[in-house]
């Protein structure tokens, strides 16, 4: 039995639509990297915690207009949802930068880092640290194939 509203191409039996996911997770994110609560964000744009927390989960698709209000409350452009989508999701591939993982980067590390990272006002340090970085990376990736 098809799910009640959704539109015959969005159909999927025994869960959510990948892209509902995504952007909920994307919404997890930024909320995550400002230091910012569910509640807060729920107080902000009308709702409790339980609907944000539907959102971020994919559970709940996000209409439009809350998309926007989202959007304006945590201070990023609409598209910042849809970026990083997953390949069987994507109707196009619009980057060439490799897919972030988002589990990452909603952890307590990722965002000491990104917030230790905002800090830094060298523009010449933080290029530096993240050509390091992307070096480090690199010689894991190369280790692990070997």
């Amino acid at each position: 039995m098809a799910r009640r509203g959704v539109p015959p191409g969005d159909r999927q039996i025994g869960g959510p639509n990948p892209v509902d996911v995504h952007v909920g997770s994307r919404v997890r994110l930024r909320r995550t990297l400002l230091g910012m609560s569910q509640e807060k964000l729920g107080e902000a744009i009308g709702l409790t915690f339980q609907q944000v927390q539907k959102y971020e989960k994919g559970t709940n698709r996000i209409g439009a207009s809350r998309l926007f209000a989202i959007a304006s409350f945590l201070r990023v452009p609409v598209g910042f949802f849809f970026e990083d989508m997953p390949g069987e999701t994507q109707i196009s591939e619009v980057s060439e930068i490799a897919p972030v993982n988002i589990d990452f980067m909603t952890s307590k590390e990722a965002v000491k880092l990104c917030q230790a990272f905002s800090r830094i006002e060298d523009q010449n340090v933080r290029t530096n640290l993240i050509q390091m970085t992307s070096a480090i990376a690199g010689e894991v990736e190369n280790e692990q194939a070997a």
